[in-house]
């Protein structure tokens, strides 16, 4: 027996798992995020070094507060056409992009007030990134929605193909961008704006391909709206606790400290969105399978991810004094709040209950923890803020993750009784 087949058998007899399906998938979306990550540290390392503290603070505030402004839409979508999708619906793509289209309308005319009051107030830099910003988001959501339909048809080979392709081409553009300018509308149009054309071309190459002549019918988009419609008010809370942060960071202590908490916090949440590939794998399995079915082996696949995760942990500690000595040498001194927040990596465990209630529609319980934790995560980190600056921002956002996904493991033992 070679050493492959005999850590299939351990791994399906331990954790009563697929190991085919789980480790080939695991590779093409894990790798996807591992080179996003990759990418990702490139252009953290020309915002360290390329743009002034003060400069990278501004461009982190304007995009956390155009993906607030973005989240006014139907972002509910990208998890509903994947279910549609795995339920069999594959001509659910050309409906649901309409749709979303349309109700992209809203966020834009947010954008178009806010940037009208910072132009009014003569500050036309702000008024300006803020209205494309939001603009280039929320099209690029409308047209992701390519990554949910390949999602439903479990083909994550293709969709980790085009999802490299795309943060390739961003990232060469945004680095090109921090390098040569300090110009934040610059700046924008070349990260933000490069991304929605890019997205805009793989839809149009995805939906050509999969174009069905078959019609939708009513039940099917009562079902979807239904869906889509709780899943946005829901996301609505996530998406905003994740920016709105930085928000708060920006206007009590200034650029300058929100880009040494951005910088030191995306680190971490860069390698939690690796293993966030185990909700993306499991999610159209869950939607298919009863709830007793998936309760049966949970307990030990759990186990098995709590170990992966684990090592993950213990290679973010090993590798985090290189990354600030070779990579962010300007941030150095801060690198004590990276090793502080690397504790919400055990936080990624909380993606698999929660996949379970977004693939089975159990919005009482999404409603509940969203509002639970994402209301607990921005009351510490403005306590901690508060009381004791930047440090005690990481520190509260750190336990409070920690708290949250408790919370959520809470709600799953509920569910299930």
């Amino acid at each position: 027996m070679s050493i492959i087949n005999f850590i299939r058998s351990k791994v399906e007899d331990k954790f009563k798992l697929d190991f085919d399906y789980v480790f080939k998938n695991f590779i093409l979306i894990g790798g996807e995020q591992i080179l996003s990550g990759v990418l990702g540290l490139a252009l953290i390392y020309a915002i360290a070094n390329f743009l002034s503290p003060e400069i990278a603070g501004e461009y982190k505030y304007l995009t956390s507060l155009a993906t607030i402004i973005a989240s006014f839409t139907l972002t509910g979508m990208m998890y509903g056409v994947t279910r549609e999708v795995a339920l069999g619906n594959n001509q659910i793509l050309n409906f649901a992009f309409l749709k979303n289209l349309k109700f992209s309308l809203l966020p834009i005319s947010i954008a178009f007030v806010v940037s009208t009051y910072y132009i009014y107030n003569s500050n036309y830099i702000y008024g300006i990134s803020i209205m494309l910003a939001t603009l280039f988001s929320t099209l690029t959501s409308v047209f992701l929605i390519y990554k949910s339909y390949l999602s439903g048809k479990e083909n994550f080979n293709l969709s980790s193909r085009l999802a490299i392709l795309t943060n390739s081409i961003v990232a060469i553009f945004s680095f090109t961008g921090f390098y040569y300018t300090n110009n934040l509308i610059y700046i924008i149009i070349l990260s933000l704006g490069v991304q929605t054309l890019v997205s805009v071309l793989i839809y149009h190459k995805v939906s050509q391909k999969n174009k069905t002549l078959t019609l939708l019918s009513e039940s099917i988009k009562r079902r979807y709206n239904t869906y889509v419609a709780s899943q946005s008010f829901i996301n609505f809370f996530n998406f905003g606790t994740m920016n709105f942060d930085k928000v708060l960071m920006f206007q009590f202590l200034g650029p300058k400290d929100l880009a040494i908490y951005a910088i030191t916090t995306v680190l971490i949440d860069r390698i939690r969105g690796i293993l966030k590939a185990a909700g993306t794998i499991s999610y159209p399995k869950f939607v298919k399978a009863n709830i007793s079915f998936i309760r049966k082996d949970l307990r030990l696949q759990l186990i098995g991810f709590l170990i992966l995760i684990a090592a993950f942990f213990v290679a973010t500690l090993a590798s985090l004094p290189f990354i600030f000595k070779y990579v962010l040498p300007q941030y150095q001194d801060y690198s004590l709040y990276a090793d502080i927040y690397s504790i919400t990596i055990f936080s990624a465990l909380a993606i698999i209950p929660y996949t379970i209630f977004q693939a089975k529609n159990m919005t009482k319980y999404l409603y509940n923890y969203e509002i639970i934790g994402n209301s607990l995560q921005l009351v510490a980190v403005f306590v901690g803020m508060y009381y004791h600056g930047l440090l005690g921002a990481i520190v509260a956002k750190s336990i409070s993750s920690i708290i949250s996904t408790a919370v959520v493991f809470i709600f799953l033992r509920k569910a299930f009784r």
